[in-house]
């Protein structure tokens, strides 16, 4: 076949045509009745090089897994199995021949399809983490709506802070409407009446002391060497903790992958429990309308004792905003699909 079709492209662009013009659409019929023949020939070939017994079981959930990647979202899905990790790859392979490379090729920068590669490569990276950990609770396997009263569309489009039911009527969307609310791993009792409940991941950024005198704000090269040298990423595994003493901030991200629609905008909020024994939870004031990723939170011990904390306690509690028109163009700057500080 890729002989057939090496032929075909050797004769087009030929300076003396060997053959007559061709239309575009006989073309395509003619790969096309090239792709068919050689199909049954491929199909053996491949159970030669690869025996059943060591191929991926790929479920129904397969092609999900794709289309979150086009939409920039990680490749889990609902009724996740803990045994998927090899049909995550397999789905990041597909998305990356048959979407990756073409959007990576509309880029003319170099550093730009590396960013895109990237992008992908750290989606990839979430789905593995939350199957690998153990992450995914069986409420998150099975989100239950069914106690959730049924909104409008025309309802979901007004403005204004969110209750439950304007919430888990949008994670209830397909993922390809323009209203559609995903959160990665998705718990229906993680919904509040005006707010979603946030638990913390596994990522922890620490700064060493040790290694840097100051850092000068402000400065493009100082703070860059705070990331290259001074900041230290720290993975904490399930029932592990992680200990802050007092007078340290810490970053740490949400277990949850949050995706915006563009007419959603986000707070983050500590939970006031947690600041009463002396953990401040911080973070940007504004979630941007369009966001992906993990959300990142600035950690202080404010207190006199060390505190300890493990992944996946509640952390934070997200209040979401509609807003009254779409923005024109969503967020995709310097954090779009960040899965770690």
């Amino acid at each position: 076949m890729i002989h057939f079709l090496e032929l075909w492209e050797e004769r087009l662009n030929s300076p003396t045509p060997t053959v007559s013009p061709v239309s575009p659409s006989a073309l395509v019929n003619l790969i096309e009745n090239a792709v068919r023949s050689v199909l049954p020939d491929l199909h053996e070939l491949v159970r030669e090089i690869i025996p059943d017994t060591r191929a991926a079981n790929l479920s129904a959930q397969f092609f999900q897994r794709v289309e979150r990647l086009e939409l920039d979202l990680p490749p889990s899905c609902a009724n996740e199995t803990p045994n998927c990790f090899a049909e995550i790859l397999s789905a990041g392979w597909a998305y990356q021949i048959v979407h990756g490379e073409v959007r990576e090729g509309c880029e003319l920068n170099r550093s730009v399809r590396f960013k895109e590669y990237e992008k992908t490569c750290r989606l990839i990276l979430k789905s593995i983490e939350l199957t690998s950990t153990g992450s995914i609770t069986d409420e998150d396997v099975s989100p239950d709506f069914k106690s959730f009263p049924a909104v409008s569309k025309d309802a979901l489009r007004k403005g204004g802070v969110m209750g439950m039911s304007h919430i888990a009527a949008r994670l209830q969307l397909p993922p390809r409407d323009e209203m559609h609310l995903d959160v990665t791993p998705v718990n229906t009792k993680a919904i509040q009446a005006a707010s979603l409940d946030l638990r913390l991941g596994h990522w922890f950024a620490v700064d060493r002391r040790t290694r840097m005198g100051c850092v000068e704000l402000g400065n493009a090269e100082s703070e860059k060497l705070l990331l290259l040298v001074g900041r230290e990423l720290v993975f904490i595994p399930p029932d592990h903790s992680f200990v802050i003493h007092p007078g340290d901030l810490v970053l740490g991200a949400t277990l949850e992958f949050v995706a915006l629609p563009a007419d959603v905008m986000a707070f983050v909020e500590g939970r006031s429990g947690l600041g009463r024994k002396g953990l401040i939870v911080a973070t940007a004031t504004q979630v941007a309308p369009g966001f992906h990723g993990v959300i990142i939170l600035e950690m202080a011990n404010a207190g006199t004792l060390p505190l300890a904390i493990k992944p996946r306690m509640p952390i934070a509690q997200l209040v979401l905003q509609g807003m009254t028109e779409p923005v024109p163009a969503q967020y995709h700057g310097r954090y779009y699909c960040q899965v770690h500080p």
